[in-house]
């Protein structure tokens, strides 16, 4: 990270406890300019987006509790406001793809499947915030 680069901000809505663990640890190896907000299902999710301030990246699970990502996607209805959308599952499937594209997602992603892939993941979202 660029010293004196601006914070990028990201919401992970996930309603894994390990996998908000490893999201904070990756984020920890770039350093402090990051600032990760966590959502534990698309209820809370949808209220965070519409109070707070619109993060620069959004990394959205499908399946939770209460309103999955799609159902998040739907509700924001194409309103993303410049914000990425990234929505990545460990259940992900190739047929809905295009349902999450057309919804206004960026990319949906499988779960990384080791911590060294899921901080090169971060890497590749987050480089753009420096």
């Amino acid at each position: 990270m660029i010293p004196g680069a601006a914070v990028c901000s990201l919401l992970l809505v996930d309603d894994s406890d390990t996998d908000v663990f490893l999201v904070e640890s990756a984020l920890a190896e770039f350093g402090a300019s990051f600032k990760m907000e966590v959502a534990r299902d698309g209820v809370e999710a949808i209220e965070a987006l519409q109070t707070g301030p619109d993060p620069d990246l959004v990394l959205l699970d499908v399946n939770m509790p209460r309103m999955n990502g799609l159902e998040v996607l739907q509700a924001l209805n194409g309103n993303m406001r410049g914000m990425r959308v990234v929505v990545w599952s460990s259940g992900w499937q190739a047929r809905d793809v295009q349902g999450v594209l057309d919804a206004g997602a960026k990319a949906y992603l499988q779960k990384p499947s080791s911590y060294r892939a899921l901080v090169t993941l971060l890497g590749s979202f987050l480089q753009d915030c420096a």
